[in-house]
């Protein structure tokens, strides 16, 4: 006892000198741990051992020290003191207590200044093997020198491997990162690594347009495809240009395009429809509509179903501008159905000086008379304004003599005198 007040021994063992204090003998004060490390004289506590981080304070924080109360029955001196195992409260009750030598009260040469010590604040809330102090993220056992990606608290997941935790990855699915920076990822990309910020995929697969080899799938990859975007596996091209009959606007090429173009495939810039339905007769099989088809149709482009023909030449009478082919047309022609040769005249034979249609062809046929030559006369179709010997006989009522051996010439210059 010194000065009348009691120290208190306390039952330690020797041997506990450079042994982290236990955390039941330690104080919690100001940021810092606070160890009872000694009872000491003038210069005797030079023998106390600094260890796991404890120090002498320094003049600031000795200057809010904790005070005696704390300390009550947490003497640590022999985890530092070789020398000592006790600690001595009545002295620290009364004042007399210091952390260095130095700090030593003058004229207490011989006893009696208790030691504290101090380290950082080593409390691990969470565990983690770090000090608060120390842990960047003290409630959070799985963080200590810093906060990661995700803050204190948050898993740093890193679902992709990139090294870019998912709670700041902008692809957290997607290591490449969105490769080709369209502003999708990789797993909501149907072009990854081509941009394709719209995502067109004409034809609904898992392949963009983009980055698609062929992008209608109709077996022509795009390269070889004249309808990039318009199923076409026969690639038909009618004018044989560089787009498909599917996809090309005009497929005849002829400028009219095919939603106008009444011959989609065959060229008609003029658009001629005969019979006005939906067909140029370019490309109608019966340009007149009456049931006939053009190639057998002998009159293209006028309708006459039953096909007549009287003279039996390429057009039939519709068409025919001279119906019976007697070199007179129809207009001016003063018999029609003129039968050329002739079916009635001459019922006997053809006379001298007379003249009927006799071997097919438009010019009047007689005979001369005898040791005359030839007669100077003659007469065709043109002249008789179309008509044949048999026809001048019944339109001027000529007698029986002259179906029996052909016209006279004088039936003849007066009929031909009385054309118009």
């Amino acid at each position: 006892m010194e000065g009348g007040v009691d120290h208190v021994e306390v039952e330690q063992a020797n041997h506990l000198v450079g042994v982290d204090v236990p955390s039941n003998l330690i104080v919690q004060h100001a940021g810092l741990e606070w160890a009872y490390a000694s009872p000491c004289t003038h210069g005797g506590c030079s023998t106390v051992t600094l260890h796991n981080g404890w120090r002498f304070a320094t003049d600031a924080e000795w200057a809010n020290h904790p005070g005696p109360a704390p300390f009550q029955n947490k003497c640590a001196s022999s985890y530092f003191d070789s020398r000592w195992h006790h600690c001595d409260y009545g002295d620290f009750n009364n004042g007399h207590v210091t952390s260095h030598p130095s700090q030593l009260e003058p004229g207490r040469s011989t006893c009696c200044s208790e030691t504290l010590l101090v380290r950082a604040n080593a409390t691990d809330t969470d565990g983690d093997g770090t000090p608060d102090d120390d842990d960047a993220c003290p409630l959070d056992p799985s963080k200590a020198a810093d906060a990661g990606q995700c803050g204190c608290g948050n898993a740093e997941t890193d679902t992709d491997g990139d090294s870019i935790a998912d709670c700041v990855d902008a692809c957290p699915a997607d290591p490449a990162n969105d490769a080709d920076s369209d502003g999708l990822c990789a797993g909501d990309d149907n072009c990854p690594v081509d941009a394709n910020a719209d995502q067109a995929d004409f034809d609904g697969d898992a392949a963009g347009d983009v980055c698609d080899a062929d992008d209608d799938n109709d077996g022509v990859d795009d390269v070889d495809d004249n309808c990039h975007f318009v199923v076409n596996s026969d690639q038909a091209n009618n004018d044989g240009d560089a787009e498909g009959d599917l996809c090309d606007d005009d497929d005849d090429n002829d400028g009219v395009d095919d939603v106008d173009d009444n011959c989609q495939f065959v060229a008609n810039t003029d658009q001629a429809n005969n019979d006005g339905d939906a067909d140029g007769d370019l490309c109608d099989p019966d340009d007149d509509n009456d049931g006939v088809d053009d190639v057998d149709d002998n009159c293209q482009f006028v309708a006459n179903t039953d096909q007549a023909n009287f003279d039996g030449d390429d057009l039939g009478d519709a068409c025919d501008p001279d119906d019976d082919n007697d070199d007179v047309e129809d207009g001016d022609d003063v018999c029609g159905n003129t039968d050329i040769p002739e079916v009635s005249v001459p019922s006997v034979e053809l006379g001298t000086n007379r003249w009927a249609l006799v071997d097919g062809d438009n010019t009047f046929d007689t005979t001369a008379p005898r040791g005359r030559g030839n007669s100077k006369r003659g007469y065709t179709t043109t002249d008789t304004g179309g008509c044949s010997c048999e026809q001048i006989i019944a339109a001027q009522g000529l007698g029986n003599g002259h179906t029996k051996y052909g016209c006279s010439n004088s039936a003849m210059d007066t009929w031909i005198a009385s054309l118009p």
